[in-house]
């Protein structure tokens, strides 16, 4: 097995440990910087999430009093923020407490 003289010397080791070192750390941060961006979009959509299901309630609640309670325990299913979004146009139009009824029963579905 052949071994290079030149990687055994101690200026050549102390080179080599100060590379690992400094590439170990620009990866941590390249790490936490990505961790961080993703945490912030997961945030942002989870903050969608929780406007567009308060949007939902409020929309049921002054529209359709006798299903709010109906509509609280299925909008809190819904994890999906394009579930969520049809929902709110959906029961923002919805001409009659039936129709907003199936809409809720089809929401968590």
């Amino acid at each position: 097995m052949y071994s290079d003289p030149l990687s055994q010397t101690p200026t050549y080791q102390k080179i080599f440990k100060q590379g690992r070192e400094e590439g170990l750390e620009e990866g941590r941060e390249e790490g936490l910087e990505e961790g961080l961006q993703r945490g912030l979009e997961q945030g942002r959509e989870e903050g969608k999430l929780e406007g567009l299901q308060q949007a939902v309630l409020t929309v049921v609640e002054t529209r359709f009093p006798p299903l709010s309670e109906f509509a609280r325990q299925r909008v809190t299913q819904v994890r999906k923020l394009d579930k969520m979004e049809i929902a709110f146009k959906a029961l923002a139009a919805a001409p009659d407490e039936n129709t907003a009824r199936m809409m809720l029963e089809l929401l968590a579905a």
